[in-house]
């Protein structure tokens, strides 16, 4: 990219930035998170170098309660689950990967109560990642299902950190899990709580399956509550939310006058890689 070229890994953005002038492509808003003086650096730092991340993105596993319209299975145990039991999807059109025929079985190497080398491996980096590190990020599936994410919570918990701490969550959890989350993040200076929604209602909860709304109002109302976390609401824009989008980003107008503007934000995002169903531009608001 310095050379002016256009890897073809980074598609995505060249296909957003290419749309209108002047369109922010993921590139640009990731980038724009480090100062000018740490982007000066990284230009002159050589590709053989051994680097320390500043932000790292983390899923300790694929499993998640949720099967979710726009989701697949490579990032949700629930979707892979129901179609070994059902069989692939039939006549749907879909990127190469195909996404919604297999199990991705592939994207979850070793089963549940087995050693994985990769999180020991973590593990064993962690004492210096941590070091330098400026943000961590831990997805999934749903993380609040993995012990692995319990345990770096017990660490942060234990050593009080700047570094900021997001997690994406779908709330669909009991109030104690959420309890014992809230607590667990108390000593984290900068902590922040991603959640997905598009609609509300019953309509939520058919693109959402597995959400149940009023578990999932009453989750975001005690994140919301708590003075050290940010709360974020991702919505993935497709056709099934259209005729409630407005009523939910209504809710979150509400949830600012009620909680502070700056403690309340929402996303809207493409779609991951899959049905034509869904849209293509991305905007944060």
């Amino acid at each position: 990219m310095l050379k002016g070229e256009r890897p073809a890994e980074c598609a995505y953005c060249w296909i957003i930035e290419d749309m209108q002038s002047g369109a922010l492509s993921d590139r640009v808003l990731e980038t724009s998170r480090y100062s000018d003086e740490k982007i000066a650096e990284s230009v002159r730092t050589p590709i053989e170098q051994d680097v320390a991340p500043l932000t790292l993105e983390i899923a300790f596993d694929r499993a998640c309660n949720f099967a979710c319209t726009y989701c697949n299975a490579s990032f949700s145990t629930t979707w892979a689950n129901e179609i070994r039991q059902n069989g692939p999807y039939i006549g749907l059109t879909s990127q190469g990967t195909k996404v919604f025929t297999h199990d991705s079985e592939w994207s979850q190497l070793f089963k549940p109560g087995q050693t994985n080398p990769y999180v020991e491996a973590f593990w064993r980096w962690w004492p210096e990642l941590s070091e330098t590190l400026e943000e961590l990020r831990i997805t999934g599936g749903e993380p609040t299902m993995h012990p692995e994410f319990w345990r770096l919570l017990d660490h942060l918990s234990d050593h009080p950190t700047d570094m900021r701490v997001a997690v994406n969550s779908n709330l669909g959890v009991k109030e104690e899990l959420m309890d014992r989350l809230i607590a667990k993040t108390r000593n984290i200076a900068q902590f922040q709580v991603y959640t997905s929604c598009e609609t509300v209602g019953r309509q939520a909860e058919y693109v959402r399956d597995g959400l149940i709304w009023e578990q999932w109002l009453t989750n975001a109302h005690r994140l919301m509550a708590a003075p050290h976390i940010q709360f974020s609401v991702m919505m993935t824009v497709n056709n099934l939310c259209l005729f409630g989008i407005t009523d939910l980003l209504d809710l979150m107008l509400d949830w600012k006058a009620q909680y502070g503007f700056r403690k309340i934000s929402w996303l809207e995002s493409a779609s991951p890689a899959g049905s034509q169903t869904f849209a293509t531009a991305e905007t944060a608001f």
